[in-house]
């Protein structure tokens, strides 16, 4: 198999959860949380299949095509039939692989509100640290429509620690309650892995919203 390139394709992820805060003045606050997050990302491979042999079924040949076959028992025919028994079988196609992560999120953020009035401005920094629950991982073979799934729990760290960032808006309804906005940065930077020889350290933007109580 020959890979000539790879792509990335982030999918639709989200996460949901409840935080907490205190505020010592106008300016500096301290806020943490529990969130449950699920992460998606698809990536695509453009391979070249080659063989010498002729019976594998699926594929394409200098000699014909080649007549898809269920059963591995059983010889594939050729239209037309091939000269050589040792034709070289080559096609292009590409694999995908699905993960699919689901994490328990707990982030402390110091954050600093450079505008505070009826629209509100802040900003804020910190860390979170991120506990596996679960991680699958599917890999489809176009050319076959061969697909497989699995779990790969055990190549993954239980633990990571990311680094967030966030510029947030807020618009208070009343004295008690206000509606926020927060695009937010994360960056790992622990590997999500438990090889030596292998780091996965994934980053993601995001836009959070909600509604906040003011005690």
């Amino acid at each position: 198999v020959n890979v000539y390139e790879a792509s990335s394709k982030p999918q639709f992820s989200y996460s949901t959860g409840v935080d907490a805060g205190y505020q010592w003045n106008e300016k500096w606050s301290i806020r943490t949380g529990v969130h449950y997050a699920y992460r998606a990302e698809n990536t695509e491979q453009s391979i070249q299949l080659v063989d010498t042999t002729i019976n594998k079924p699926n594929v394409f040949t200098t000699a014909g095509s080649v007549n898809e076959s269920l059963d591995p028992a059983s010889s594939p025919t050729f239209s037309p039939p091939p000269p050589d028994p040792k034709v070289i079988v080559r096609k292009n196609s590409s694999i995908e692989t699905h993960y699919r992560q689901h994490i328990i999120e707990m982030p402390v953020l110091m954050g600093y509100s450079f505008w505070n009035k009826k629209i509100g401005l802040n900003v804020a920094a910190g860390f979170a640290a991120n506990y596996f629950i679960y991680h699958s991982t599917t890999v489809i073979l176009n050319a076959t429509g061969y697909e497989r799934a699995r779990s790969d729990n055990d190549l993954f760290n239980s633990m990571s620690l990311s680094a967030v960032f966030s510029l947030g808006a807020d618009y208070r309804f009343t004295e008690r309650f206000s509606l926020a906005m927060e695009p937010t940065f994360r960056y790992n930077i622990t590997s999500t892995l438990k090889s030596n020889e292998i780091k996965s350290v994934p980053y993601s933007i995001g836009l959070g919203c909600g509604f906040r109580y003011h005690f």
